[in-house]
């Protein structure tokens, strides 16, 4: 179980940096090894275990690990993508 101080801070990074944006000028983010393991136990579980109640596999990837990175792989991509500036625009607006 992911102790509560692990919690608090993603909840912390979640609302205020995710769901919407507030006016703190020093972002922490959490640590996300722990948290990311542990979605993927559940993951790993529940689609081994669909007829446990609380599941329905309906087209979802089989290995989570793989998907994950993948998804990880498209976000960064994409990141940088938008990161660069194109030809003949500033780097920083202003």
């Amino acid at each position: 179980m992911l102790c509560e101080l692990e919690i608090k801070k993603a909840k912390i990074y979640r609302d205020k940096f995710i769901a919407h944006l507030d006016e703190v000028e020093f972002m922490q983010s959490p640590e996300l090894d722990i948290i990311i393991k542990s979605s993927q136990y559940l993951y790993t579980f529940l689609i081994r275990n669909p007829n446990n109640g609380y599941f329905y596999n309906s087209g979802l990837p089989d290995n989570i690990s793989d998907h994950f990175t993948d998804c990880k792989r498209i976000a960064e991509d994409e990141w940088v993508a938008r990161a660069r500036p194109r030809s003949g625009q500033p780097l920083i607006d202003g």
